[in-house]
């Protein structure tokens, strides 16, 4: 301090050598600390070092490099010179679209921009009228009175442009939070889960960036090592990481005969609001609580809890609601069997009431708490920003986890327990030492920790897990195939609720949407399957995870990257005669794209179908009864056989179809 002291009185020269040489220190050493010192040199610069204490005692040297990073942010050269030829390079790349306001009353007073350097990422979509009423009604979710607020943001941009979709997507997310949540039943004693006020007015800017790079710089301005999302305070900007790939898809399957415009645009609006709700909804809430009164949100635990809470749950209705859309005409479809479908619905009962990665989040913060006796829900409560934060990633992650938890516990907790918990709060909020309530902090730890172990005896821990475990995916392939689509969902959750980690509950999800037409988000289940080490201890087969990776991508029309992956399954060892044809499958794909590649055709429709036509071939013997009964009677020579001569017979006739001798090469 007398070192800022001094430096104050220093000339301005002296004063930007300091910066510089701060910003260098800053840089190296603060630099996953950044967003920390951020707010909280944000609070300094208005006087406000409440929350950067703790019983009126300094949080230590994050204080200190915060006051530190005011001297210098405030500065008329320093850090702001040493940046800002970076910003403005960065600045160019991005175009500015907005204010747009959005037709949610509690929202109105809050202007969104939205600045990326994407633009027109569907060219073939440009061509579809603005004013076409069936695409703005779909887009408006139905609403005549929402149609006005799209059309003007299509006057500027168009719907091969991403604005429109990012619009729609943060529309949806909001929606779900003021007509959803806070509608609904909140904890035992009337306190709803979230409050439901209106905004105070401003703007935020929603930032979405295609450029690693560029992406990377936002992330150090900011104090983030790794993610990919981010919100800003000092700035009011929330920012989102794209894949531009991701795109490919629509421009893929827009060519396809006997596709509308409304179903393309509807498949590209459904998974960019999935991928905002999914990656940006926790950022997009924390921008939210910055204009909201409220008293929870001033404790870190709580601000993060909540914001977990409406990105969850925004994100399991919009699966839902996928899987419900198609319960309308499921009965006309050609392979419905009413026997089994009633029976998949009569299979239900109690399953978790969350989505798959909320499995994985509750999961850890009981496996933290489990073997920790001296830990105490309250106690991080009480924690302010620079104890909550200031610790190393590892360590956050788990407390991000036991936020993931709370309003799990609360809506679950009798009325004593929220009185206990009440209290705590009060006391905290009107800064008065946790010691000062001690019994009802004992009472909310013992709570909370007595809950978190009867939902692993309920789940995880339950002595008979594995047996549950291999029932539910039992459950999960029968509802699949009598097309129960929504309890095959809740039974997939609930296989990986009795086995957390396991690659085979993410693969049936990713099955579940293969079989609805999303390949986008069945590609992802699909990823996060791929991504478990040493699958056979689940009992499952690397190819058949890698395969179904390889067919995701190559319907999403990342052709290069799913004959990769079919080359790599042919490659593997088979781990099982069951198996045999997933491999035979991707040997035969693995042929046909790249001998078609060769010739120029691979990446047609055309080619598309006539390998669909060779698949088919392949697979029909597997489907008769022979087969079957080999399968059986685990008779794996002769099913090996059959299929092995079918093999030969497909590929020996497509190899004559594109006019390529067997054992050529490209």
């Amino acid at each position: 301090m007398a070192l800022l002291a001094v430096m104050r009185n220093e000339p301005k020269a002296h004063q930007i050598i300091f910066s510089v040489a701060f910003y260098n220190f800053y840089d190296s050493v603060l630099r996953n600390n950044r967003l920390r010192v951020q707010k909280m040199a944000a609070m300094l610069k208005k006087n406000d070092f409440r929350l950067l204490s703790r019983n009126n005692k300094p949080t230590g040297w994050l204080v200190s490099i915060s006051t530190m990073l005011v001297l210098v942010l405030n500065m008329e050269g320093g850090y702001a010179q040493t940046t800002e030829t970076s910003t403005q390079l960065e600045e160019a790349l991005f175009q500015s679209y907005g204010p747009y306001e959005l037709p949610i009353p509690e929202v109105a007073n809050v202007k969104l921009i939205f600045k990326t350097d994407l633009d027109v990422v569907i060219p073939e979509f440009q061509s579809y009228s603005k004013s076409d009423p069936a695409l703005l009604k779909y887009m408006a979710s139905g609403s005549e009175a929402t149609v006005e607020y799209f059309s003007l943001v299509l006057e500027q941009t168009g719907w091969g442009h991403i604005v429109p979709y990012l619009y729609a997507a943060t529309y949806h997310f909001l929606g779900r939070i003021y007509y959803g949540i806070s509608s609904s039943p909140g904890l035992a004693d009337g306190t709803p889960l979230l409050p439901k006020k209106t905004l105070t007015a401003g703007k935020i800017s929603i930032r979405v960036v295609s450029d690693s790079k560029v992406w990377q710089a936002y992330l150090r301005r900011i104090g983030h090592s790794s993610a990919v999302a981010y919100w800003d305070p000092l700035r009011a900007e929330v920012g989102v990481y794209v894949n531009k790939s991701m795109f490919r898809e629509a421009a893929y399957q827009a060519k396809w005969t006997g596709r509308t415009t409304t179903e393309n645009v509807g498949r590209l609006e459904s998974y960019v609001a999935r991928l905002v709700i999914r990656d940006l909804g926790h950022e997009l809430f924390h921008a939210i609580q910055q204009r909201t009164p409220s008293r929870i949100y001033k404790f870190p635990l709580l601000s993060e809890a909540s914001a977990l809470y409406a990105q969850h749950n925004a994100f399991m209705r919009g699966e839902i609601v996928k899987l419900s859309k198609m319960l309308f005409g499921i009965s006309r479809h050609p392979s419905f069997d009413n026997e089994k479908y009633m029976k998949c619905i009569g299979s239900a009962s109690e399953f978790w009431r969350g989505d798959y990665f909320t499995v994985g989040e509750i999961h850890r913060a009981h496996e933290y708490v489990h073997y920790r006796p001296e830990f105490s829900l309250t106690e991080i409560l009480s924690m302010q920003p620079g104890r909550f934060y200031g610790v190393e990633s590892t360590e956050l992650s788990y407390r991000y986890a036991i936020a993931h938890s709370i309003y799990w516990f609360l809506t679950r907790a009798n009325r004593e327990t929220l009185h206990a918990w009440n209290r705590v709060l009060s006391s905290l909020s009107e800064e008065e030492r946790l010691d000062m309530v001690e019994k009802e902090a004992t009472e909310v730890d013992i709570q909370y920790r007595a809950w978190l172990e009867r939902l692993a005896n309920r789940w995880w821990s339950n002595p008979n897990a594995r047996h549950l475990f291999l029932k539910a995916k039992k459950e999960t392939t029968y509802c699949l195939n009598a097309m129960g689509f929504a309890i095959a969902w809740q039974k997939a959750v609930e296989s990986a609720a009795y086995m957390p980690g396991n690659p085979t509950s993410s693969l049936y999800l990713g099955d579940l949407y293969w079989r609805i037409g999303n390949y986008h988000i069945a590609s992802e289940y699909y990823a996060i399957a791929n991504k478990v080490a040493e699958p056979e201890r689940f009992g499952e087969a690397p190819s058949r995870l890698k395969s179904r990776l390889a067919d995701a991508a190559e319907q999403l029309g990342n052709i290069e990257l799913a004959v990769n992956l079919y080359k790599e399954v042919s490659e593997m060892p088979l781990e099982h005669p069951e198996y045999f044809l997933v491999f035979n499958r991707s040997r035969l794909k693995y042929e046909y794209y790249r001998h078609t590649k060769h010739k120029g055709t691979w990446l047609t429709e055309e080619s598309r179908l006539k390998l669909n036509t060779y698949i088919r071939e392949l697979q029909s013997p597997a489907n008769k009864l022979g087969a079957l009964q080999f399968l059986e009677r685990k008779d794996w020579r002769s099913y090996i056989d059959l299929l092995s001569k079918q093999y030969n017979k497909v590929l020996s006739r497509m190899l004559v179809d594109l006019g390529v001798k067997r054992g050529d090469a490209p």
